[in-house]
């Protein structure tokens, strides 16, 4: 339970850090914080990525246009 913990703490670090650097319109680095497997679901618009290529084609199309932000973290095994 712990390692879960410890796990969950170290996601949500990440994800405020690219939330940051979307937020600073520095796309390319708030990129380079995914894994190199990772998915990425844009429950608003039903998208989902698993190619930052395709990822970084996206955030700036939708930063213009995203007012508010719900983020929910999911961990999968």
């Amino acid at each position: 339970m712990v390692e879960m913990l410890v796990g969950m703490e170290a996601l949500e670090g990440v994800v405020l850090t690219v939330l940051e650097r979307l937020r600073n319109g520095k796309i390319e680095d708030a990129i380079a914080c995914f894994a190199e497997e990772f998915s990425f679901k844009d429950h608003g618009v039903d998208l989902e990525f698993k190619n930052k290529e395709r990822l970084a084609e996206f955030f700036p199309k939708t930063r213009d246009c995203t007012q508010t932000l719900c983020c929910r973290l999911t961990q999968s095994s």
